[in-house]
């Protein structure tokens, strides 16, 4: 069996934690920093992190 290591799943988890963190977000916060929510963790975290690990 395949096994990853912990950095390499940290792509998985960016893209996974960022809709519901940035939901709650809305709502609790304001729309500007759900807004920088999504935009960091599907367009800055998540991309960032596959690079290195493949």
């Amino acid at each position: 069996m395949y096994s990853r290591s912990l950095a390499a799943n940290l792509t998985p988890l960016f893209a996974v934690i960022t809709l519901p963190l940035g939901i709650l977000t809305a709502p609790l916060v304001s729309f500007q920093a759900a807004l920088v929510v999504f935009v960091v963790g599907w367009l800055l975290l998540t991309p960032a992190s596959a690079i290195p690990f493949g």
